[in-house]
Formats: structure tokens, sequence, C-alpha cells
């Protein structure tokens, strides 16, 4: 079959050809007629794809003779169609190209047979050069089941690891992020004001607590019987003290709601919580049994009746189990001091980390 010269085409590797071929004006090939490298004779597809392999070819021009480039397959189906044939003369070179489009309907057509074959009429059709097209199906990406074994096990591992190290050292983290991460508050002269009744707490206050806070945290207290000059009128200073401190500290005992100057501080201190400023309450009480309330815990409501500033500083401030200094491990003396580290104002330094050495005096 003749074909008729087409005019020329777009086609990037037709290009290419062209003006290698136009610069030599020969195409010294070695037969009559050669299937090119740039041919596109590979694709990879999945079912509801549509593809097209390329032919281009090149015959030597034997006065006009004629060259023909088909596609053969071994199953023409509906969904296969030839398109984009042309022809382009140049020099002593006939350039031809073909495309085979093929939308892929089902698996069977990976299985097709596909040939791109020119010739020209000096060639039998048994020499003519022939290449084979390769279809093939495209494959998705795919996880090694025992990579992804692997993956599953790490990330668990990681997790459970993760919620271990929470529970186990959760007060430590907590107070890391605190000291490192929260806002130093410098507003004001003191950090704590500490509210007691001297005669039942002043030793738990004096030997137990002020030590730990002052010299090892390196925390500013204020206290009543310590920090008043003889003479001074003891509710004024209260007053003034408070607002001049960042937190309130109660020590809840028996006597405290008999204690006059106790309830008026806890009074002042409940009105600077609300205030705009927001003053941190804490609260020191002994500890409660989970299932019933201790003797001491109802007696202590009782006592608490009728006196509001007290109840709402119970209420409304963090509470902390108390803990014998006598009696107590050291580990529950350690647990004691970093809960209440987390709720006092935030230092850089970490001192609490030295509240776990056993050769301190505050844990003998």
């Amino acid at each position: 079959m003749r074909m008729k010269s087409l005019n020329p085409f777009a086609s990037l590797a037709l290009i290419s050809i062209f003006e290698v071929v136009s610069s030599t004006k020969t195409c010294n090939l070695t037969s009559d007629c050669k299937i090119l490298e740039t041919s596109v004779l590979y694709q990879e597809a999945k079912v509801g794809d549509t593809v097209t392999f390329q032919c281009i070819g090149v015959c030597n021009n034997n006065d006009n003779s004629w060259v023909n480039i088909s596609w053969t397959s071994e199953k023409w189906i509906e969904n296969m169609r030839l398109s984009g044939i042309r022809k382009m003369s140049i020099g002593d070179c006939n350039v031809l190209s073909l495309n085979l489009t093929i939308h892929v309907t089902s698996e069977k057509d990976f299985e097709n047979s596909l040939k791109c074959r020119i010739q020209d009429e000096f060639t039998s059709t048994s020499s003519s050069e022939v290449k084979d097209a390769v279809l093939k199906r495209k494959k998705d990406p795919e996880i090694s089941y025992w990579a992804g074994i692997i993956v599953a096990i790490t990330l668990f591992s990681f997790t459970l690891f993760a919620a271990i190290l929470m529970y186990v050292f959760n007060l430590e983290l907590r107070l890391i992020y605190k000291d490192r991460f929260s806002s130093l508050n410098t507003n004001g002269k003191y950090d704590l004001f500490i509210c007691y009744q001297s005669d039942e707490e002043g030793e738990f206050v004096a030997k137990f607590i002020l030590p730990c806070l002052e010299n090892i945290l390196g925390y500013k207290c204020f206290i009543v019987d310590r920090n008043t000059a003889c003479g001074e009128w003891l509710m004024d200073v209260i007053y003034c003290k408070i607002k001049q401190s960042r937190c309130f500290l109660l020590i809840v005992s028996e006597g405290i709601a008999q204690d006059t100057l106790c309830k008026f501080a806890c009074e002042r201190a409940v009105e600077e919580a609300k205030g705009p400023r927001g003053m941190k309450l804490i609260c020191v009480k002994p500890p409660t049994p989970k299932r019933k309330k201790s003797r001491l815990d109802t007696e202590l409501e009782e006592n608490f009746a009728g006196i509001e500033p007290l109840n709402m500083i119970c209420k409304l401030g963090r509470q902390i189990p108390k803990v014998d200094p006598k009696e107590s491990t050291i580990k529950e003396k350690n647990r004691f001091w970093k809960k209440l580290c987390l709720q006092l104002p935030a230092k850089r330094n970490l001192a609490w980390l030295k509240l776990g050495r056993r050769d301190r005096e505050i844990f003998i």
C-alpha cells in the first residue's frame, strides 16, 4: 500500500530526527528500513487507563518507492485504534510515524501481543524490521508484610513506653515543664505567705517547711511569728504582707478555726484570690482516706462550719496531703515536696531536683 505524504507534525521525537537527517542529508542505514530507539514501545497501566504507543521508523528513499509502517496484534479488539500516521521525506530518507492507542478494559489486554513493523517494496515481510511493544500492569506500591508488622510493633512499643514514662514520672515531667516554660511571676516582695496555728504547727513549719522552702528551693517566705517586729499592729502587717506575696499557704490544723489572726489572714487571701491579681491559694491538709473520712476531717469540717474564709481556701485552694516529718518515709516526703513545688511560683534553677538526696536533714 502506497502512503501519501502528510503535513509536518509536532511530535518532539520526530522533530529531533528531522533535524539530524536534515543536517546530514543521509540515513546511513545498514538496511533499507529501521525502527528507531525513540519509539515509545513500553507502557505501564491499570485497568481503566488509556495508553499510547508510538512507532517511528526510517527508510532509504529508493526512487520514491513506497514504504509502510504498521501495528499488528494477536487479538485486535474494539478498545484499540490507530492514529497519527505521518510521513516526511528529507533528503534520501523517509521518516514515518504511527500511534496505537489502547483503552485498557480488562486483565486480558495485558496478555495481548503487539508488534510494530516497517518495510518498503524491496523488503519482504519476513525480513522487515519488527519490534515488540510491551504493555505491563502497573503495580501499586506495596508495603512488605513484615515491614508493616515491625512498624506497628515499634509504634506500639514507643506509645507504651511513653505512657509508662508519663505514669511513673508524672510529677517530675510536670515540674520540668512548669520551671522551663511557665512565665516568671516577679510581682511581690515575697513568694509565700505562710499561715498556720503557732501552738499546733509551729514546729512543723519551723523545722520542716521553712528550711526546705528557703534553703533548698530558694523561695522567700513571710510568717508572722518570725518576720513581725515588736509593737507592730498585726492586722496591718498581715494585710500589707498578703498584698506583697504571690502565694498564700495555709497549714490546716484543728485549732486554726479559733485563731483570730489566721481567720483574718484567710479572709484577706480569699479577697486577693478573687481580685484582679488572682492570688494563688495552697492548702496543706491532713491526708483523707479514700473510703471514709477520718475523725480529724470530721472535726475540721465541724470547726470550719460558718467560717467562710477557711471553707473557701479549702475548696478553692490546691490541696496537698500533709506528711508527718517523724513517721513518713523519705519517698513520702519527697512526693509531698514535689506536689507542693508544682503549685509554687516557677523558678529556672530546677532546685526541686535536690529533694531526692538522702543526706538532706529535711528528710531525716
